[in-house]
């Protein structure tokens, strides 16, 4: 385990910030990446296999998934305990009320068919956003549709200052929602991997109320599950629900057309899969 940006540095920089400046500051961590040792979640976080309430359909239920699963998670509280520290450097410089935290994860567990993957756990992630004087009604829990690209205009909005003219932005300014609790009104929301990740493949999705389209490359093929009734997605759609399949096809190859996607329907003659 280790220290996510030396505390020194983040009380360094606190000090250093100009009274009424707005200021950045990017907290990264190693936890929860593998490689993590094995057996400290019951050993040192004195857990045990039965606190975990469900094991995702797609793994083996047995006592080796579980204690791999509670050692991620005593990573995750690590760095858990990183950021209350953060937190509590915050409010003793007085800038806890008007500082935007955001706690969220770049991608899934480091675990097969997460990481690297199109499916939900790899791109469903955790969000947390603490902001008092500018929340309304904090502790709310929203389901609309956020990605990661929503982040910038927002903050670029929260610092009173326009979207570039000379960059595309395709995220939306999330803080009406945080403001009025307003909802955003998404009808989908896309993801975009032309390329291998990891034990991943090239792919394109969309999610759309309970459905998620996958588009693989290297089939061709789509994939449909319907997330709501299937949350590990085991059983493919696809030829069940043409129609569907269809509806949101239009979606996904319409938005790869008007964001200029790069498209992986070529094979790649130089790609060796068993290449470290």
């Amino acid at each position: 385990m280790s220290s996510p940006t030396n505390p020194v540095s983040r009380q360094s920089f606190l000090t250093q910030a100009k009274p009424g400046q707005p200021w950045f500051f990017w907290l990264g961590s190693v936890e929860p990446h593998r490689d993590y040792e094995a057996g400290t979640g019951a050993r040192l976080g004195g857990k045990k296999p039965s606190d975990i309430d469900r094991v995702p359909a797609y793994w083996p239920d047995n006592d080796t998934i579980r204690g791999d699963m509670l050692d991620y998670a005593f990573e995750v509280e690590h760095f858990d305990r990183h950021v209350g520290r953060a937190l509590a450097m915050l409010e003793k410089t007085g800038q806890l009320e008007n500082t935007i935290v955001v706690v969220t994860s770049d991608n899934g567990m480091p675990f097969p068919r997460v990481k690297g993957s199109a499916y939900e756990n790899a791109n469903h992630l955790p969000l947390a956003i603490r902001w008092p004087k500018g929340i309304k009604n904090p502790g709310r829990k929203v389901t609309d549709y956020v990605s990661f690209v929503d982040f910038a205009p927002t903050f670029l909005e929260a610092a009173g200052l326009p979207l570039p003219k000379d960059q595309p932005t395709d995220g939306v300014s999330l803080m009406k929602q945080l403001k009025t609790g307003a909802a955003l009104n998404r009808n989908a929301i896309y993801w975009h991997f032309p390329c291998y990740i990891g034990k991943g493949e090239p792919m394109s999705l969309l999610r759309a109320g309970d459905y998620k389209l996958i588009q693989k490359f290297a089939g061709p093929t789509f994939e449909l599950y319907n997330v709501k009734k299937d949350p590990s997605e085991e059983h493919d759609l696809a030829k069940a629900e043409p129609a569907k399949v269809e509806e949101l096809k239009k979606l996904l190859l319409a938005w790869q057309k008007d964001t200029g996607a790069f498209l992986a329907d070529k094979k790649n003659e130089a790609y060796d899969p068993n290449a470290k």
